[in-house]
């Protein structure tokens, strides 16, 4: 991948059928965003039933744990 295939445009539409485009840097940007937030989200509801969330919620770290 060099920097010109981070400018190329997705296109996509929303489950209302209205499309819309984006830059694949914009959408790669959201994507790791998105995926923050819900590990914020997990950590939160873990700790309000009195679990200790693991070490680390980084799904990267899951996968070297599983080989």
């Amino acid at each position: 991948m060099n920097l010109q295939d981070l400018r190329t445009l997705v296109d996509y539409k929303l489950l209302s059928q209205q499309p819309g485009s984006f830059q694949f840097w914009q959408m790669l940007q959201h994507v790791v965003n998105h995926a923050s937030y819900h590990r914020g989200q997990v950590t939160t509801m873990l700790r309000q039933i009195g679990a200790q969330p693991g070490k680390s919620m980084d799904m990267i770290a899951f996968y070297r744990t599983r080989g």
